[in-house]
């Protein structure tokens, strides 16, 4: 510790860099040089809420689309699918008169296995009512529904 607070010292660059670390990764203040408060302003401003993609583990050899969970789910549920190429992916929620509620993806990804937490909110941001949902993920010609049930 000693000598790491030796090379510190008089080295008025790397004290400046230290310190702007630390400050942008563990300040717990509400300024916008928080990286958090920032991104909730700008979520605030644009009215949109981030349900979350997430990239899991080795690449899979098939395409699968898994049981949402929890089931039945109230208010967020997590639902994992797999693509074992490049493809165009979309994933979307209908209401059981198959109505769209809401597109929880819709883009380029390239193979993997992934995450998206639903909110349960359609489109416009307003909480789904208790109910049978279906939800889609196609990618490429591969298609493929199951069923949740949100519950209040």
């Amino acid at each position: 510790m000693l000598a790491d607070s030796l090379k510190v010292k008089g080295n008025q660059k790397l004290v400046g860099d230290i310190y702007n670390y630390w400050f942008v990764t563990e300040s717990r203040c509400i300024g916008v040089h928080n990286p958090k408060y920032a991104v909730a302003i700008l979520q605030k401003a644009l009215g949109i809420t981030f349900t979350g993609i997430k990239a899991l583990g080795p690449i899979p050899t098939t395409f699968a689309l898994s049981q949402n969970y929890p089931n039945p789910f109230n208010p967020t549920t997590n639902i994992e699918f797999a693509i074992p190429q490049h493809e165009t992916v979309k994933l979307e929620v209908y209401d059981i008169l198959g109505r769209l509620v809401t597109t929880l993806a819709n883009s380029d990804m390239p193979a993997g296995t992934y995450k998206v937490i639903w909110n349960g909110k359609d489109s416009n941001g307003q909480s789904v009512a208790t109910g049978l949902y279906l939800y889609r993920l196609q990618a490429g010609s591969f298609t493929s529904v199951k069923k949740m049930l949100m519950l209040k």
